[in-house]
């Protein structure tokens, strides 16, 4: 069984929800519908606080399907019930190396964590990736600053005006409010 060494080169492509039935199923997310993920044959699970599942341990992907308005992840691993609920709410982890080249101009989404964005206008660095979140078609970073709560920065091309994965940098054109709106909601 392959262990979860050099877990920093590791990108997230889901995340699990709650145990679904008897079989050890869960549900959960990801960025795209279940077909694009026909090249994931083993993942690691991390658990809240990082901790890795089953001892750092690959699991192996019996199948990921889509089910209503997400997907159904079943583990060779696991199965039961109460072997799912052990793991539920984890992160789903696939070596960066393992992901399917894309053509140029192309990236994925878990690339922009870490990023550090930066205000367009006056060079202020505003903070870094943290996470993200989608509401239908529309992305919005969670960008962690230094101090104080998440700033959610929606990334449309008007916003986010230059963005190097490989370099860890977004240029951010915020209209105007929109960080300070952010600021307010965290005073409220």
């Amino acid at each position: 069984m392959a262990t979860a060494e050099g877990a920093e080169d590791w990108v997230v492509i889901g995340r699990l929800g709650r145990a679904r039935g008897l079989r050890g199923e869960l549900l959960g997310r990801a960025n795209y519908p279940a077909a694009r993920y026909g090249w994931v044959r083993q993942a690691a699970l991390r658990l809240a606080g990082g901790v890795l599942a089953g001892e750092g341990r690959m699991f192996g992907v019996e199948s990921i399907r889509d089910y209503k308005d997400g997907l159904i992840y079943k583990f060779r691993e696991i199965g039961t019930r109460t072997e799912a609920e052990a793991v539920e709410h984890a992160e789903v982890l696939v070596r960066e190396g393992d992901r399917p080249g894309l053509e140029e101009g192309n990236f994925y989404v878990s690339d922009l964590l870490g990023c550090v964005a930066v205000e367009r206008a006056t060079g202020r660095e505003i903070g870094v990736v943290a996470s993200w979140q989608e509401f239908g078609a529309q992305l919005t970073l969670e960008v962690k600053p230094g101090q104080g709560d998440l700033i959610l920065i929606p990334f449309t091309p008007a916003i986010c005006v230059e963005f190097d994965t490989a370099a860890k940098r977004i240029v951010v054109d915020p209209p105007e409010g929109l960080l300070e709106l952010n600021e307010e909601s965290s005073e409220a």
